[in-house]
């Protein structure tokens, strides 16, 4: 049975958001890492605080950075609550 991510056509992108908290910042990227060894086409977008931003800079699994919404194929939203589901469906 092919999975969602099997099913994504070559180079589509991926917004992963996690907005804040430095410990959950830091615990993604293991989830960013195994996605693009997963799928290295991806193109994969971190939706973040500018604060914690840091936290993802010269991680080279990762395509773009950004505080707001973002062009893709497909949302993860690692963070819950009302500004993320907001920035989901954006």
């Amino acid at each position: 049975m092919e999975n969602l991510l099997e099913r994504l056509p070559s180079g589509s992108r991926i917004s992963i958001i996690r907005l804040r908290s430095l410990g959950d910042c830091v615990l993604t990227t293991p989830a960013v890492s195994l996605l693009k060894s997963h799928r290295p086409d991806l193109k994969i977008t971190i939706v973040v605080e500018p604060r914690f931003s840091d936290v993802f800079e010269d991680n080279s699994d990762i395509d773009e950075i950004r505080a707001g919404a973002a062009r893709c194929d497909l949302v993860l939203n690692l963070h819950g609550g009302t500004r993320s589901m907001i920035l989901t469906v954006a």
